[in-house]
This record gives structure tokens, sequence and C-alpha cells, in this order.
């Protein structure tokens, strides 16, 4: 009897040896077969359609001069025709009701010396004036945004003033957008007199960001200031700042 359980008892050892040696070479073979799918060109572009949010095609992206900081930029938001399809940078192409408008964006920069150039008016446009400027803050030069609704006139001596508000978190609701989109407005953007968050303001972030979007007027935003205060928006408010506190016009 002692005899035979010995000889189950290393019989069950052997087996055991093997099992677990088998599953660490399974284990080292699926792990390299994974490890070489996953440098496979079709399997990544699958990994990014499934998990990751794809960027929007680089010509599409908008980018801010960067070989001379100082300059005004003019920017229109033009609403298209209610009957045709609105031009968005969602995963599914899909028009939306033919009440909504789609919108186009157009912008023009200018140097220094400034000569300011009446935009072209439309009905039922939007404009937006965005004037970078540089100024010292906290011992560092920063170029500090100057963003109105109207024309501006620029002097020489216009030193804006930052204010005590800051934005922690911005997000960014469409009804025919899965996820939320985060926008961020830099310190340097909070001067005292900026105008933030109208329609014009919006459009033109998203255009210079890299994820994908749909733009119109149902759009909602999510806000929460360095006081942790709570704020929501809808397209046709947004705020203007002052000091130290912000209204919401």
């Amino acid at each position: 009897m002692e005899n035979l359980y010995k000889y189950f008892s290393s019989l069950y050892k052997h087996c055991r040896n093997i099992i677990i040696q088998y599953l660490l070479q399974m284990g080292i073979l699926g792990f390299r077969f994974a490890f070489y799918l996953s440098r496979q060109s079709f399997f990544q572009s699958v990994y990014r359609f499934l998990f990751v949010k794809r960027p929007r095609n680089s010509n599409d992206i908008l980018i801010e001069p960067i070989d001379n900081h100082h300059w005004l930029c003019e920017t229109q938001i033009i609403p298209t025709a209610s009957n045709s399809k609105i031009t968005t940078f969602s995963f599914k192409k899909k028009s939306p009701p033919s009440s909504y408008h789609s919108f186009d964006l157009k912008e023009c920069y200018h140097s220094p010396p400034f000569s300011h150039k009446e935009i072209e008016k439309y009905e039922e446009g939007k404009y937006l004036s965005t004037y970078s400027i540089p100024l010292i803050i906290e011992d560092t030069e920063k170029y500090v945004r100057i963003i109105k609704h109207k024309p501006m006139i620029i002097h020489s001596h216009f030193c804006p003033k930052i204010s005590s508000v800051s934005f922690l978190d911005i997000q960014y609701h469409h009804p025919e957008m899965k996820d939320s989109l985060i926008l961020e407005v830099p310190k340097e953007w909070c001067c005292v007199g900026n105008e933030l968050f109208s329609s014009a303001f919006i459009l033109r972030m998203l255009y210079y960001q890299t994820l994908p979007f749909v733009f119109d007027m149902r759009y909602t935003l999510d806000i929460m200031d360095n006081e942790l205060n709570m704020l929501s928006l809808n397209s046709l408010q947004s705020i203007v700042l002052n000091e130290t506190n912000y209204e919401v016009v």
C-alpha cells in the first residue's frame, strides 16, 4: 500500500511539472504572438479605431503663427444653408435635422503694424478678434490674449491686466458626440475685459485642437473655475472677465 502511494505521488508530481512547464511555454508563446500582432499595422489600426480617439486630418487642424507671436486674428463664423450637409469631424458622418445650420470658419491674420480691415458683414455672422501681445507675467515674457467680439482699437500703450479668474475644467458636449471634449484656456487668455466662450470662441478652439468634433448651436459647456464653482453655458451665452470675477452675458 505504501509503495502504491509513493507511485501515485511521484506520478502526480511528474504530471504537475509537465503541466506547469507546458503552461509556461504556452504563456511565452502567447506573449510572443501577441507582441507580433501588436507590431502589425492592421491590428494597430483596429486598436486605434476601437479604443483610441482618432485625430482629425492634419490638414484640417489650424495652427497659429509661430514665427511671429504678435498678431491680430479676425474670425468669422458663417452659417451655411440649412439644407446642406453639415461639415463635421465626427466618427459618423451624420447630417443633423434640417432646422440646424452648419457653420464655416474663416480667419484672417494681420502682422504689425496693424491696419484694421472691416470684415465682410453677414446677417447671421458672428465675429471674433483676438490680439496677441507680449507681456511680462511673473518675470517671464508671455503672449497674452485680448479677445473681443467687435473691432478693436489698438493703442501703442495698450497694456492688458490679468484677471484672478482661471478655469480648471472645460467640457464641450454635443448631442451627436458620444464623448465630451476637454478644452483648455491658458491663464494668459484670462485678461480683464476678455469675452470668452461665445460660439465663435468655441468653434475657433475646436478647429485648433486635434480631436474630432461636431459643431452647431446645440452644444453645451460645463465649466469649473479656480474657486471650484460649476457653470453651464449654452451656445447663446458667454462670459466677460472682470478683475476678480466674471459675468454671464
